[in-house]
C-alpha cells in the first residue's frame, strides 16, 4: 500500500506542475481565460496538498485508513475526469487525458487489489490493542 501511495503522490505532483507553472507552455494564453487560469491554479494547489499527504502517509508502517480511502477516491475522480475529457477536449489535448486515464485506472485497480490485505492488517492491529 505504501508504494501505491507514493505512486499516487508522484502522479499528483506531476499534475500540480502541469496545471501550475507548466500550464503556459502546454496551453497558450489565448485559449485559456482568467477563470480557467484561476481554477487551474486552485486544482494545482489541491493536487500538491494531496501529494504531500499521500507521501507523508506512505512513510508510516501502516498508513491511516482515511488517507488510503482518499487515494482511492482520487483515482476514481481522476478516471471520471479523464473520461469526461476524452469526450469534450480537442484531440491534441485529449491525448494527454488518455495517458492519465490509463495511469489512473491502473492505480485504482492496484489500490483495490491491496485493499483487503490493508484492511486485514488494520483489523488485526486493532484487535491487538483491545
Amino acid at each position: 500500500m505504501n508504494v501505491l501511495l507514493r505512486v499516487s503522490a508522484a502522479q499528483l505532483l506531476v499534475w500540480a506542475l502541469v496545471l501550475g507553472p507548466l500550464r503556459s507552455y502546454l496551453l497558450p494564453e489565448s485559449e485559456s481565460g482568467p477563470l480557467s487560469a484561476a481554477l487551474s491554479n486552485g486544482w494545482a494547489c489541491a493536487n500538491l496538498t494531496c501529494a504531500y499527504m499521500f507521501w507523508r502517509s506512505a512513510r508510516l508502517p501502516q498508513p491511516p485508513r482515511a488517507v488510503v480511502y482518499g487515494a482511492t477516491l482520487m483515482a476514481v475522480f481522476k478516471t471520471a475526469g479523464d473520461l469526461h475529457g476524452l469526450l469534450f477536449l480537442p484531440p491534441n489535448l485529449a491525448l494527454l487525458s488518455v495517458g492519465d486515464l490509463v495511469f489512473s485506472v491502473a492505480l485504482f485497480v492496484g489500490l483495490l487489489r491491496e485493499m483487503p490485505r490493508f484492511l486485514e492488517i488494520d483489523a488485526r492491529d486493532a484487535a491487538k490493542e483491545n
